[in-house]
């Protein structure tokens, strides 16, 4: 069982009748993450699901633990039960039961198990690792809780796992370069840190939200922005900034990606 399993599970004992959206809140973990683990717990048997009405006036599932898996049964209402001892049932062992269902894995479970024994991979074919649309999503938006601890490096779309990035070999590319190395200096220009706290690049976020037509007019606005500003603030770096954006906007006739 993970650890998000885990800790959903307590956390509806504690608190039934939590809709998803409120575990999510709670444990502050994605919501999609929270939907798929319901989804295959229900499916085991470790939790139960009820369909109750929303603040929003919409139909929704609230959770709560099955009584069996605690080890007892709660009592028939209306019942008098005289001690503690006539409460408790042991559970009853099937001898015909069917064996357990292997886990279904959670997305960040494939993205840990396709980044293991890996240099660096991209975003797009971690997207496909994990079972997301390249153009729809980013993997940080999965991984942004192990990228923020240090489990997860991420340079621009370049991915590695932190164990691997001591035996990472030099970049025979000028695109590979960009893979985050724990050493690596700062870089103002290709990665940042105001655009990536949270461990997700603001770019990855326009990409997800923008249509593509927008975003070819975020890349052109950008362009004029650092030629006007170059000569007046940072030069040579400003220069290099509206390079980017004047190589991004050139190639936005297919799928942008870092």
């Amino acid at each position: 069982m993970s650890k998000y399993e885990q800790d959903i599970i307590n956390l509806v004992r504690q608190q039934p009748g939590l809709r998803a959206v409120q575990i999510s809140d709670k444990l502050d973990i994605d919501l999609d993450i929270v939907e798929n683990i319901l989804v295959t717990a229900t499916r085991q048997g470790n939790l139960l699901a009820s369909k109750v009405i929303a603040p929003n006036k919409l139909e929704a599932d609230a959770y709560k633990v099955n009584p069996s898996i605690l080890g007892w049964v709660p009592a028939v209402q209306g019942e008098k039960v005289k001690d503690q001892e006539q409460t408790t049932v042991k559970p009853v062992e099937n001898v015909a039961a069917k064996p357990a269902q292997a886990k279904e894995p959670t997305r960040i479970d494939k993205a840990l198990a396709f980044l293991e024994g890996k240099k660096q991979v991209t975003a797009e074919d971690l997207c496909t690792a994990m079972g997301l649309e390249p153009n729809k999503y980013s993997p940080a938006q999965y991984l942004s809780r192990l990228i923020n601890d240090g489990t997860v490096l991420k340079r621009g779309k370049w991915y590695c796992l932190a164990s691997e990035a001591d035996d990472l070999a030099a970049p025979d590319t000028t695109a590979q370069k960009a893979v985050l190395l724990t050493k690596q200096e700062h870089d103002p220009v290709n990665t940042p840190q105001h655009y990536t706290a949270g461990g997700i690049e603001f770019i990855d976020i326009l990409r997800a939200k923008l249509t593509p037509e927008e975003l070819r007019g975020y890349f052109k606005g950008n362009v004029i922005k650092y030629v006007i500003r170059a000569e007046l603030k940072d030069g040579l770096q400003d220069y290099q900034k509206c390079a980017r954006y004047a190589n991004w906007l050139a190639q936005s006739e297919t799928p942008v990606t870092r």
